[in-house]
């Protein structure tokens, strides 16, 4: 539901999954990424920084942390 929300555009759903997922359980690198780039769509740069910090932090050699350095969001 959460990546078919975003895939749609229906980003409010998206970021309402996202909090579910992150209260739920320690996220993944990819649940980081996908966090970020709602929170960027959706024009919320502190909340998307926050996930940033978190991936840089938890996942640094990731293939999701090394888009990030790339600019690479889509």
């Amino acid at each position: 539901m959460l990546f078919r929300s975003y895939e749609r555009g229906d980003l409010d759903s998206a970021r309402g999954y996202m909090n579910q997922l992150m209260r739920a359980v320690q996220p993944n690198a990819e649940a980081l990424w996908l966090a970020i780039r709602i929170e960027r769509r959706l024009g919320d740069a502190a909340a998307a920084a926050s996930y940033a910090q978190r991936l840089r932090k938890n996942f640094p050699d990731s293939r999701e942390a090394r888009a990030l350095s790339a600019g690479q969001f889509e």
